[in-house]
């Protein structure tokens, strides 16, 4: 299943195989890929979270996380919500880590069309 969006922005790309219920593949928001897992149902409602952890420098992390996705396949339509979190990390600090800035992004799909 392959599906993008231009929305917020910029486009935000899914790529997902599909074996029995199980699904897994890439979430690419803002150049960014998460590597994504979950289920699918017969009725077509798919589930998904995942997460990924990228060094910028030797004390900066960003993590990016798939904290809720779902969403109801028609067709070659897709429809339903997401939510998305951004945390930038500080780990050179005295105490290990120091949060500097979390963005979430929650949005709803609408108009989203299958490709390829």
């Amino acid at each position: 299943m392959f599906c993008a969006l231009e929305e917020l922005g910029g486009p935000l790309t899914l790529v997902l195989i599909q074996a029995g219920s199980a699904v897994q593949g890439t979430l690419e928001i803002a150049d960014r890929k998460i590597p994504v897992s979950g289920s699918a149902t017969a009725g077509g409602v798919v589930a998904l979270t995942g997460s990924h952890i990228t060094q910028l420098s030797r004390d900066r992390v960003v993590t990016m996380t798939l904290t809720h996705w779902t969403t109801t396949v028609e067709g070659a339509a897709m429809s339903g919500s997401f939510t998305y979190t951004w945390d930038l990390d500080d780990l050179g600090t005295p105490d290990g880590t120091l949060r500097l800035a979390t963005v979430t992004l929650s949005g709803v799909l609408v108009g989203v069309r299958k490709v390829g």
